[in-house]
């Protein structure tokens, strides 16, 4: 009801209308099996029984109902979407002391990683929920350290963005300011993929437009299509189930497409180079996966 109550809900809708049925989804199921759990309690009295029939039909319901919940449940997410809101609200109103830990300890840890990294370049993937503690840690980092970011390329490369689930919230004023600082202060290269066929992130959204923040360092927006970089097979089977299909991100590239996770991550050149310089363009190879003979670094 919170959510419904501060607005929160309308702004999701007006932001990207696919993430309202994802969020309706479990509550939608909720409702489903409290009616069947309902209609099961009062069967006895709509056929015309008396009360005491009550006796065994409320038990029944809960029995069903129990199994409505571990069964079809399961198979729907139908648990795993109700503890994921539970920790969306944790983090939304900062109440969750464990959490509060984690952040600290995750942007320490970020700070060693790159004292101690003698990489050319450092890429933070943050996936869905993921991208909210990411933007944290760098925040901080920009905070406390800021000759971190600056000493070498830094990126933050964001995939199925949940980031909007937590930031349009009234309450998370902490987290878009952390946003602010990642957009205005920091050297950070925002680069963001969104697919339409997913329904778990806010498609068609622009984090600094949507929380109205003024930057000259703008998150880079790219909307691609699955189809167009996994195998027919793999995507067919993808569809049916929107986890599934929600999680391709981190899967290698069956066909050759600017959207590349391995050569993002493990390629000869610099993710920013992949984002910027060839940009819509899968990465500079030969029909072999080589370098081509004239390409700077070839040699």
């Amino acid at each position: 009801m919170n959510i419904l109550l501060t607005g929160t809900l309308w702004r999701y809708l007006t932001t990207s209308w696919r993430f309202v049925m994802f969020f309706l989804w479990p509550f939608l199921l909720s409702l489903v099996i409290l009616g069947v759990a309902g209609l099961i309690v009062a069967a006895p009295l709509i056929a015309g029984f008396s009360a005491i029939h009550l006796i065994w039909s409320v038990p029944l319901a809960a029995f069903i109902a129990t199994l409505l919940v571990r069964k079809p449940g399961d198979r729907f997410f139908m648990s795993y979407l109700l503890d994921d809101w539970s920790a969306a609200y944790d983090r939304i109103h900062g109440r969750n002391e464990k959490l509060n830990q984690r952040r600290k300890a995750f942007a320490e840890a970020l700070k060693r990683k790159i004292e101690a990294s003698d990489a050319d370049e450092i890429v933070i993937v943050a996936h869905s929920l993921g991208t909210v503690p990411a933007i944290k840690a760098l925040a901080d980092l920009q905070r406390e350290r800021p000759d971190l970011l600056a000493r070498k390329p830094v990126s933050l490369l964001a995939i199925g963005s949940c980031l909007m689930m937590i930031a349009l919230h009234p309450k998370a004023k902490s987290l878009r300011e952390d946003v602010r600082v990642v957009m205005q202060e920091s050297p950070v290269l925002w680069s963001e993929f969104q697919v339409l066929t997913d329904i778990i992130h806010f498609y068609g959204c622009d984090p600094a437009r949507a929380l109205k923040i003024k930057t000259a360092n703008p998150p880079l927006i790219h909307r691609i299509r699955f189809k167009n970089v996994h195998s027919e097979n793999r995507y067919k089977r993808s569809k049916g189930n929107f986890f599934l299909m929600h999680l391709l991100y981190m899967r290698g590239a069956e066909k050759k497409n600017f959207y590349d996770f391995g050569m993002f991550l493990h390629g000869p050149f610099f993710f920013r180079d992949l984002m910027t310089t060839h940009h819509g363009k899968a990465a500079p190879l030969d029909e072999e996966g080589r370098l081509p003979e004239d390409y700077p670094e070839a040699a």
